[in-house]
């Protein structure tokens, strides 16, 4: 009976570990990405710009598409910002910084 026993725990030990390590890979590659993720600052996505000038990647701004504004497809650059003060993850289209100060605490780092 007590060998048995001993088969049993070893089974189960074996299964423990069998998913313990599945967890881990799951959560090295959840690392992963987002390390990925907050360390790329810049990329090249699809826009649109408006006939008054306005670039948007989603949909044209609430004025544009009342007054019918024709918009063309262009490629521009997305940069993402950190703020230094709060972390605050920002981002912008085809502009070197952000225009305004940090929406979440206002420095202007």
């Amino acid at each position: 009976a007590m060998d048995t026993a001993s088969k049993y725990a070893a089974a189960a030990e074996d299964l423990e570990a069998d998913r313990m390590m599945k967890t881990l890979s799951a959560l090295e590659q959840q690392d992963k990405l987002h390390t990925q993720v907050t360390s790329t600052t810049s990329l090249k996505v699809q826009a649109s710009k408006c006939q008054c000038g306005k670039i948007f990647e989603r949909r044209p701004p609430d004025a544009c598409f009342q007054a019918n504004h024709r918009a063309v497809r262009i490629q521009v650059e997305k940069r993402w910002f950190r703020c230094h003060a709060c972390s605050f993850r920002t981002e912008t289209l085809n502009s070197p910084f952000p225009p305004h100060a940090c929406p979440k605490c206002r420095c202007e780092d």
